[in-house]
């Protein structure tokens, strides 16, 4: 879970992952290496305009689960040429380990994915709700994919101090 969450916190990572993302830049750390100000550009597709958005983005351990969230700070700075603001009113996973039968973490775990996201866009709504779900689906599971590839790779260690999960 944690690796999960460092490919989530990784711009060039998100980049490769995500085909909409035009552009993902961290542009301040925050002392306590868990949290980010970033600015990322996403182009929904050939039909609609770019989204961009200004977010604080940062993870928490808490009660055994892990928390990663992102809110919006929309009227900070002024929208790119060309692309509506979208705003995440809150994006946020839970992921919580899943124990096996001694009580220790399997290695698998239970993730929960809330995202309340102002699109700005001409896109109607009953459309969006239709397809969003969809959208978030696979977003996690290409996280999926590349943390397990990420892993094979032996880049584990190397995510992990990146992002504040090891000293």
């Amino acid at each position: 879970e944690e690796l999960f969450v460092s490919l989530l916190m990784d711009a060039e990572a998100i980049s490769v992952m995500d085909e909409t993302v035009r552009v993902m830049e961290f542009f301040y750390d925050y002392p306590d290496k868990q949290t980010w100000l970033n600015y990322w550009r996403a182009s929904p597709g050939p039909t609609f305009s770019d989204i961009d958005g200004i977010d604080i983005t940062g993870w928490r351990k808490a009660n055994g689960k892990l928390y990663q969230v992102s809110v919006s700070v929309p009227h900070e700075l002024p929208m790119t040429e060309g692309a509506y603001r979208g705003v995440d009113l809150y994006w946020g996973y839970e992921i919580e380990p899943i124990l096996n039968s001694s009580g220790e973490k399997s290695g698998r775990f239970r993730m929960t994915l809330i995202s309340q996201t102002i699109l700005n866009n001409w896109l109607p709504n009953f459309l969006a709700k239709i397809k969003i779900g969809d959208v978030l689906a696979d977003y996690v599971r290409t996280i999926e994919r590349t943390a397990n590839q990420k892993e094979s790779e032996g880049k584990l260690g190397y995510y992990l101090k990146k992002y504040g999960f090891q000293e």
